[in-house]
């Protein structure tokens, strides 16, 4: 099964790239070192021809896959390029089902797109640190509402706290427990320093405290 996942996955990959070669030969660009415009030129062509986001979004993909990096940044995570693929999954949606796995990449790069940790305001700083925190903890909100700052801990992996009377004190006390609990969680430092949660985490601390 994973074989056949894996040689579907490379048939799609390699699909885009090849739609993508034929373009720029045709364009005369370069097809692993050229103008970001073109790029996004290439995707709204893409968009223009009735391509849903999934379908834009696997050519990105594609293109990061064997493209050089502009300024630093992987093509897919250009600061250009996210705001492009904003604007396509909202104006033409891929069609999901009620019961399809959530495609997080579209939040995920929105909080690329809304700058660093240190020019944002407190309102966006907190909401992207609750939903950081969720993403890689699998927490709930209940768990978010209880975490105690008072045992924030450093390390140089990353920061570690206690969440309070987590919702499984409830589940305890059901089965004949009768004292409170508490749950610790670990959240590692993530080499994309635009979608790490513990250094928003420490951001926001540092922000609210002055």
């Amino acid at each position: 099964m994973e074989e056949t996942l894996n040689k579907s996955s490379n048939i799609t990959v390699g699909s885009a790239i090849n739609k993508w070669y034929i373009w720029c030969n045709k364009k005369n660009t370069d097809p692993i070192q050229c103008p970001i415009k073109n790029i996004i030129k290439f995707l709204n062509d893409m968009y223009s021809q009735q391509k849903v986001y999934n379908t834009i979004a696997s050519y990105r993909l594609a293109i990061s896959e064997i493209h050089n990096y502009s300024n630093g940044y992987p093509i897919g995570r250009y600061p250009d390029i996210v705001k492009f693929m904003i604007a396509i999954r909202k104006s033409n949606p891929s069609p999901s089902a009620p019961n399809d796995p959530i495609d997080i990449i579209l939040a995920l790069d929105f909080i690329i797109s809304i700058g660093s940790n240190e020019n944002m305001y407190i309102l966006n700083l907190l909401q992207k640190t609750a939903f950081l925190i969720a993403l890689e903890s699998a927490s709930r909100p209940s768990d978010l509402h209880r975490i105690n700052l008072g045992t924030l801990q450093k390390t140089s992996y990353g920061i570690s706290f206690f969440v309070i009377n987590p919702k499984e004190t409830n589940i305890l006390i059901l089965h004949g427990g009768n004292k409170s609990v508490s749950k610790k969680i670990f959240i590692d430092y993530y080499e994309n320093t635009e979608l790490c949660s513990a250094l928003a985490v420490l951001k926001l601390l540092e922000q609210t405290q002055e």
